[in-house]
């Protein structure tokens, strides 16, 4: 019996304590008036919760779209991904990245996959051409597959044909 007692003290004690640090380590809730009451025949799902504020980041407002003043052509997208790798690891290259295979298109893309297969470092060569034929996919599947399809045996043509595939 004493046992029992001493058990049922314990969980008393744990449960205690652990109302104790979820009371004080969670985050205060902001109290702009009395609670609200519950009236006759309405439910607590009608009442409206305030709105949610969020904080803008550094990041997020350097990050506005802005229109390109100058149209999409050959040389200022290779310009542009030449430009990019020069800062690759940043998670605004990666962004950057997401818009310039935007750009691509079916006048560009055959300069945008001269320019991929050029590149001497694997990692980019890699990352550019998992772009180009995603994009390439979206406008010309077979010709962006049969790409893929045709590189040589190994991981970067397992990589590029499931970029083709989506």
């Amino acid at each position: 019996m004493k046992s029992v007692g001493v058990s049922f003290l314990i969980a008393l004690i744990a449960l205690s304590i652990g109302i104790a640090v979820g009371r004080f380590t969670a985050a205060p809730t902001a109290k702009s008036g009395p609670a609200p009451q519950n009236v006759a025949g309405s439910s607590t799902h009608d009442i409206a919760a305030p709105p949610i504020t969020r904080r803008k980041t550094h990041l997020a407002e350097q990050q506005t779209p802005q229109k390109e003043a100058t149209p999409v052509t050959n040389e200022n997208i290779v310009a542009a991904l030449k430009n990019a790798l020069t800062r690759l690891g940043s998670r605004r290259t990666f962004v950057e990245f997401g818009k310039l295979s935007d750009m691509i298109n079916q006048n560009n893309v055959g300069e945008v996959l001269a320019f991929a297969e050029g590149l001497s470092k694997t990692q980019e060569k890699n990352m550019v051409l998992s772009l180009l034929l995603g994009r390439w996919a979206e406008f010309d599947p077979k010709s962006a597959l049969g790409y893929a399809e045709n590189l040589p045996p190994g991981n970067a043509r397992n990589r590029a044909i499931s970029s083709a595939l989506g």
